[in-house]
């Protein structure tokens, strides 16, 4: 299997965890995709509750995937702020429970909705670049994309109880 190196720089990542954890894991999202949503709701307590015992370091990322049914995800994207993490998990979990609204939105309504609903601001979109020129140097094409101690794993498949 092909070996993922990523920067975990709080510029365009968010970090949990401790830095000698047992595992580190990386999970590539888009608040938009329903796919996305999907996983990380199945599997937010078991990732936090592993973060939490020191089992695993856990980064999330958030790409801007060019697909016209992610595009108001990869806006939303945007108002994400590296340096609040506990902020950053609450918001993750707010707008993939409301997914649906999120989705039904224009462009032109979602950033409006984002500041009145969530009362964000939006970020710096340097973090958006960069999260997509590592994407692609990996030559990552799907989402969620989780890579374990610097391997892809199938999010199909992907148990975390094997950790």
């Amino acid at each position: 299997m092909s070996q993922y190196t990523w920067e975990f720089q709080q510029l365009n990542t968010v970090n949990y965890g401790l830095v000698n954890a047992s595992h580190d894991v990386t999970v590539i999202l888009n608040l938009g995709c329903p796919d996305s949503r999907a996983w990380y709701l199945e599997n937010e307590k078991a990732l936090f509750t592993k973060v939490d015992n020191g089992e695993i370091r856990l980064h999330l990322k958030f790409w801007n995937k060019p697909l016209d049914n992610l595009v108001n995800g990869g806006i939303a994207d945007q108002y994400i702020d590296y340096r609040h993490p506990a902020q950053v998990r609450k918001l993750i979990h707010a707008i993939f429970t409301n997914q649906d609204q999120l989705n039904q939105l224009t462009e032109a309504q979602v950033a409006p909705y984002l500041k009145a609903v969530y009362h964000l601001t939006e970020q710096n979109n340097l973090a958006t670049n960069l999260t997509a020129n590592e994407i692609a140097a990996a030559g990552i094409t799907g989402l969620p994309s989780i890579i374990v101690d610097a391997e892809l794993k199938p999010e199909e498949s992907f148990e975390l109880t094997a950790l």
